[in-house]
């Protein structure tokens, strides 16, 4: 009997492949290009999906049993092709299955869905397979276009409960997947709007939740606290366990921000106390989760501490945060999870105490602070995970401080810097890539609302030839309408622009005190800690050199602040201020070196405005052949000349020494570094040297 239903089923496939596989295809390739604008199908490629499709059937039937799973059910439907909105459901069932479909196939069967839906104008079943694939869809274009899609139809049919549901998917993906919290907030609004009118509580506590961890990204504390607070009220009404505890957690994370560990510290415990009363049916992350936060909190309780003098108190906080890292090591430990976040914390526990502790106690605890670094850097680097990395060598770089491995620590506060700043340019990335989605979205929806009032027009005349002229009026109008919006849209796009070379004028400012001041403070630091030990070893030579190696650093640093600070003067972006600053450091530099300096200034328009780059470029390149050519040429002589020739600003750095072999130079970074000062503001480089014959290094830039 069973070799019997599997044979008829078998011969039912069969059939169906020859009669209506050509019925389910027909028509189809058309309508689904009304998803997505632009996107094109080729039909070959939905053959494929529908002969996998239906193989799929062949060996769901050739293992068919007596008892029927809902998936069953489903496909049996789908068998019978009654090309109804039954149909239509058991496709869209099959999408949403958390059956371990792949994306791409959930995606063909709700577009499947869709177009059967369309053809038969089943307004609920298109809204439905727009939805399913706003949420499977990875592009946030064609989602946003699906999900936007249902909201006009859902309002057309007149239900809110689902145009809440689009909004909260558009809300989330804005948030998590486009990192763009304004946007989130804005349709999570939307939604909560939408469900305030139901009364529908349940809908609006993860949308309150959404909107204070939105405002939280935005460094809004005061307004990430009030949606919080409301989140929790609301999960309080649904008796939401989980959903409680998590607000908690997020509540304490405000507190923590605002330092009120205090605070902070209760939310966490009130979360803890909620997760361990759902045992089994807390989320599986939760408790170790808690246990982390709170650690974080009792750690920054004890940095305070040490801030306010108080050492014992310090140490009682390390010792509760050292607690509280193990137990969350110990609970992922038990799930086999990632010791991602834990080990890092664990490292930075055993650091903090090891500072309060005697030399004899602090080993021990730096090499266990060693062990959990190397556990979070192992981790990071299998992960790819970037802000793991930063945060191991922040701390491996303290512990090798501590250690007094000197060498160590600057290498890897080197490593750290470098993974920090590329967090930041690649934050910088995504906020830029961000803008440009919005914009390029917001072109398009207004090229589409334009060719729709065009539409609209034409229609009109052809249908009522007397009322031309009012319509022409309300077409012009429209199109007026539209054109300032597009003026709005391209003035945002300005706007955005300067605040984006605003900011990459702050990066480089920000890079040039880091490269300049920092390595130099590092260094004056190191040699700090170095003099420390020379003198109790009475090292008074070492001291000596130490102190003005330290001197030396700080004058240079001296040095190059007051170069960066007068570079970003906009005061100063005359060529008369950029003239007065190299003659007056040419006069000194040769004054160290006891060299005559001759100063030739002609035919120069004083009052000449700089920008910002071509200013800081000039002045770098004559700096540095001046300085090169006071510390190394050997001569008495070190001459400055500035002329103008033909729209052509020339500036020339000449001494009388002994010159060199040019090939040499420029196989050195001193030539390197000169020709790029000039390939940045479009200028030329010119050396003309000799063995014996001095040299003359030259800037050559036009006038516009």
């Amino acid at each position: 009997m069973k070799k019997f239903c599997r044979l008829f089923i078998y011969k039912y496939v069969l059939y169906y492949l020859q009669s209506n596989l050509k019925t389910l295809l027909d028509g189809e390739m058309t309508t689904l290009k009304k998803i997505y604008p632009g996107k094109i199908v080729f039909p070959l490629q939905y053959w494929r999906q529908s002969l996998a499709f239906l193989i799929s059937i062949i060996t769901f039937s050739l293992n068919c049993v007596a008892q029927r799973s809902p998936m069953d059910s489903l496909m049996n439907i789908i068998i019978q092709n009654r090309g109804d909105s039954t149909t239509v459901n058991a496709l869209l069932g099959i999408a949403g299955t958390p059956s371990g479909q792949k994306d791409s196939m959930a995606i063909h069967y709700a577009e499947k869905a869709y177009m059967l839906a369309e053809r038969i104008q089943y307004k609920r079943g298109i809204a439905a397979a727009l939805i399913a694939i706003g949420k499977i869809e990875d592009d946030f274009k064609n989602s946003f276009a699906a999900l936007a899609k249902a909201v006009d139809i859902l309002g057309k049919i007149g239900d809110p409960k689902g145009i809440a549901d689009c909004y909260a998917l558009i809300a989330n993906k804005y948030f998590y997947q486009e990192f763009n919290a304004a946007e989130a907030i804005n349709y999570a609004l939307k939604a909560i709007a939408v469900l305030e009118k139901n009364n529908d509580i349940k809908g609006q506590a993860p949308m309150l939740m959404l909107i204070g961890n939105a405002y939280i990204e935005l460094g809004n504390e005061e307004k990430a606290l009030e949606s919080l607070i409301k989140s929790k009220e609301a999960y309080l009404l649904l008796n939401d366990r989980a959903g409680l505890a998590y607000s908690y957690n997020n509540i304490g994370l405000v507190y923590a921000g605002k330092r009120q560990y205090g605070y902070a510290y209760e939310q966490h415990c009130q979360a803890l106390t909620i997760y361990k009363k759902l045992d089994t049916l807390a989320p599986a992350f939760g408790i170790a989760y808690t246990l982390g936060l709170i650690g974080s909190v009792q750690q920054n309780m004890g940095d305070s501490a040490l801030d306010a003098a108080n050492p014992q108190e310090a140490l009682k906080r390390f010792d509760s945060a050292l607690y509280y890292f193990r137990e969350q090591y110990k609970m992922e430990t038990q799930r086999n999870a990632s010791h991602r976040i834990s080990s890092i914390s664990l490292a930075r526990s055993f650091l903090s105490l090891a500072r309060l502790k005697s030399p004899a106690e602090r080993k021990e605890l730096l090499n266990k602070s060693y062990r959990y670094i190397n556990e979070a850097l192992t981790i990071a680097e299998s992960e790819g995970f970037t802000p793991g990395r930063t945060n191991a060598y922040s701390v491996l770089h303290e512990v090798d401080e501590l250690s007094g491995n000197y060498k160590a620590a600057y290498d890897h506060y080197r490593l750290y810097v470098s993974y920090k700043d590329s967090l930041v340019t690649q934050e910088n990335i995504d906020n830029a890539n961000s803008y440009k989605t919005q914009y390029e979205y917001g072109k398009k929806e207004d090229q589409i609302k334009l060719l729709a009032t065009e539409n609209e027009l034409k229609t009109a005349l052809a249908q009522k030839e007397n009322q031309r002229k009012n319509f022409a009026l309300a077409g012009i109008g429209i199109i007026i309408l539209i054109g300032g919006y597009g003026f709005y849209w391209f003035r945002k796009k300005k706007r955005l622009q300067n605040e984006q070379t605003l900011m990459t004028e702050r990066l480089r400012i920000s890079r040039e005190l880091h490269d300049e001041v920092g390595a130099t403070l590092s260094g004056v630091a190191m040699y700090s800690h170095l003099t420390k030990t020379q003198l109790q070893s009475q090292d008074l030579a070492g001291v000596e050199n130490s102190l003005n190696i330290m001197q030396d650093s700080s004058a240079q640093m001296v040095n190059k602040l007051n170069d960066i600070v007068w570079l970003i003067n906009p005061v100063k972006s005359s060529l008369a201020d950029l003239m007065q600053r190299l003659e007056e450091y040419t006069r000194n530099m040769a004054a160290a070196k006891n060299m005559e300096v001759e100063v030739n200034i002609t035919g120069v328009v004083q009052q000449l405005q700089l920008n910002m780059e071509q200013r800081r470029n000039i002045y770098l390149f004559c700096k540095e052949a001046i300085n090169n050519a006071a510390k190394y040429s050997g001569g008495t002589m070190l001459g400055l000349s500035v002329r103008e020739e033909e729209k052509i600003l020339k500036f020339s750095i000449k001494d009388n020494g002994n010159g060199f072999d040019p090939e040499a130079v420029r196989r050195g970074n001193g030539s390197d570094n000169l020709q790029q000062r000039a390939d940045a503001i479009g200028a030329e480089y010119i050396l003309h040297t000799s063995e014996g014959k001095g040299c003359e290094v030259s800037l050559q830039l036009k006038i516009t």
